[in-house]
């Protein structure tokens, strides 16, 4: 009953978003913690993205495009996993680090600019990417609870009706995921020079 409390109300959307704040505050202190050789490495990924010399829109689109389908694909195909919960959390946990890693490094390297780095990071598409692994992490969690239940503890669950709305879900974020493909691809340069016209 405990369970069910949690995984059928907004109270486990909240542990989610609790969980992705926990893993960008992580991020911030292993940031702090890393050595100056480590970090300057970091700075460095971080002024490739400001690199478009012979920029080839569509290989860039193709690689976008496979990387943010497959990790779509990879999270969704968790959730019809009765083990698949563990590993969604830490994929999840991971993306949540990630960006804070970047938003550390990004304010360490540039100071108070670096939250206009931030926000241009965001508003190339990012914020889209985070806002899709928050919902398909929620979406796939409460699907494997459900498998566990059917399966395990052998609940009366309409698990065909289930899953028709599990793959509507899957369908859903892939079209995101093109969408997010098309505009990192495509529109993240155009904010980036924006950046590095208004920081010089």
């Amino acid at each position: 009953k405990k369970l069910k409390k949690y995984f059928n109300s907004k109270t486990f959307f909240i542990v989610i978003l609790t969980i992705f704040l926990i893993s960008i505050i992580f991020s911030i202190i292993y940031f702090s913690l890393l050595s100056k050789e480590y970090k300057l490495g970091v700075y460095k990924s971080i002024e490739k993205t400001f690199i478009y010399k012979d920029y080839n829109y569509l290989e860039i689109f193709k690689k976008n495009l496979v990387s943010n389908t497959f990790n779509t694909l990879f999270i969704w195909l968790l959730g019809i996993s009765a083990i698949g919960i563990i590993f969604i959390i830490f994929i999840f946990f991971s993306e949540g680090f990630g960006f804070g890693l970047y938003i550390s490094s990004a304010i360490s390297k540039y100071g108070l600019k670096g939250l206009i780095l931030v926000l241009c990071n965001l508003l190339s598409g990012r914020i889209l990417y985070l806002l899709l692994i928050i919902f398909l992490t929620y979406k796939s969690i409460i699907f494997s609870y459900k498998l566990i239940k059917y399966l395990i503890f052998k609940k009366d669950i309409d698990i065909r009706g289930a899953f028709k709305k599990y793959f509507k879900i899957l369908i859903f974020s892939i079209i995101v995921s093109i969408a997010y493909s098309i505009i990192i691809t495509f529109f993240s340069p155009i904010i980036y020079n924006v950046f590095t016209f208004f920081t010089k």
